[in-house]
């Protein structure tokens, strides 16, 4: 039931007609610095198509072209700078309490299901709200990593996201929200200045990863370049003397796709050698052992794990299917050929103690070592400097 202290705002809310197309607005929202991002996933289509959170955005092109393989018609505004009152209730109470307590911005988005309310960001984030007996439910979207739906958006099943009131110009244009009350709580003020440009000097370890984000969305080494470019305009000083890196770059970055050589974190080579793999043949489960010895090197091995001990507990890797069907028996007589070979070394004995009368065990530690040869010592990959990390 509607609150009677509530004054209800003399404010038109008929949505506008339009029939601009959403990769129009979205072109028009970019040349404006708006921070744009595709969206298209889930169920509603509201989860984005890409991973964007401590990323810059991709160049509009990019974003459209993985819209339109995703057949999405659904594109994001990250409110880098912005403060958006995100209404999920549509009644005239819920338009009555944001313009009582944080006043109503000209610049707004009709939803499916409510509003979109758009205003500079402040150095404070607001409480979400939520009064059932009043019927009103607001949410607060702000900082880069969160974003809304803009403006000429359409669902899947026909929901439009429209654009009334003032149309937009740029972030700057945006009001305040006005007052203090008890929603507010105070955090680090944000950063809502230009766009943070790349200096001369940092250019080309800036351009390096970002080829390597943008050649997995592009399908020739023109339109690699043409994206670096459009990038490089963008966000780097002096663009213009980086035309020759840009080339250079992307020339570089194609090659490697088509190679099948971009390595990522995930995308990382496990050495296994012959040698070792004729030594553990020879021992009884020997080719158990080199299967599991595969999984803990693509495990243990990274540099995030280098120089750190792990367990190997039979019962947990059994419970957590490591080895697809294998039973806790089998884990144990894989791990005896590593540990006889050198390939892995026990470093930590674990010790048993008592906790609440009941007698409980430390679990031992292992080290990934270097196939040993008859009568050499065992030496860890940490501290030989040869073949990948430790653990």
């Amino acid at each position: 039931m509607a609150n009677p202290a509530l004054k209800i705002p003399a404010v038109e809310f008929e949505p506008a007609k339009t029939n601009v197309s959403t990769f129009e607005v979205m072109k028009d929202l970019n040349s404006r610095g708006f921070w744009l991002m595709g969206l298209g996933k889930g169920d509603d289509g509201k989860k984005p198509l890409v991973t964007f959170e401590d990323r810059k955005p991709l160049p509009l092109a990019t974003t459209i072209r993985i819209m339109r393989k995703a057949s999405s018609t659904m594109y994001a505004i990250r409110t880098r700078g912005i403060l958006v009152i995100d209404c999920d209730t549509d009644n005239p109470q819920t338009i009555a309490y944001v313009d009582q307590h944080f006043g109503l911005s000209p610049y707004k988005t009709k939803t499916p299901r409510g509003w979109h309310f758009y205003y500079r960001a402040t150095s404070t984030h607001l409480k979400k709200i939520d009064l059932p007996d009043q019927q009103i439910k607001i949410e607060f979207k702000t900082g880069e990593n969160s974003y809304v739906a803009g403006p000429g958006s359409i669902r899947s099943n026909g929901g439009q996201y429209i654009s009334v009131g003032k149309p937009f110009g740029k972030v700057s244009d945006f009001p305040e929200i006005k007052g203090q009350n008890a929603n507010f709580v105070s955090l680090q003020t944000q950063n809502v200045t230009a766009l943070s440009r790349v200096r001369v000097g940092d250019r080309w370890e800036t351009l390096k990863p970002r080829a390597q984000e943008y050649v997995k969305f592009v399908n020739s080494e023109q339109e690699l370049i043409d994206e670096l470019f459009s990038w490089a305009k963008g966000f780097c000083d002096d663009f213009e003397n980086l035309v020759p890196d840009i080339a250079k770059c992307a020339k570089w970055t194609w090659r490697k796709r088509l190679e099948g050589k971009l390595y990522s974190a995930s995308n990382t080579g496990i050495s296994l050698t012959r040698q070792e793999n004729y030594a553990l043949a020879q021992l009884k489960h020997g080719s158990d052992a080199f299967a599991l010895l595969a999984e803990l090197r693509a495990q243990h091995s990274g540099s995030k794990r280098k120089g750190k001990p792990f367990p190997l507990c039979r019962r947990a890797m059994a419970r957590d299917n490591v080895m697809p069907s294998w039973k806790t028996g089998r884990y144990q007589m894989a791990i005896k050929p590593l540990l006889e070979t050198g390939l892995v070394i026990l470093q930590y004995k674990g010790k048993n103690f008592l906790e609440n009368g009941r007698t409980k065990s430390q679990p031992n530690l292992y080290f990934l070592g270097r196939l040993i040869e008859p009568n050499s010592k065992a030496i860890p990959l940490s501290l030989d400097g040869d073949r990948g990390e430790g653990l």
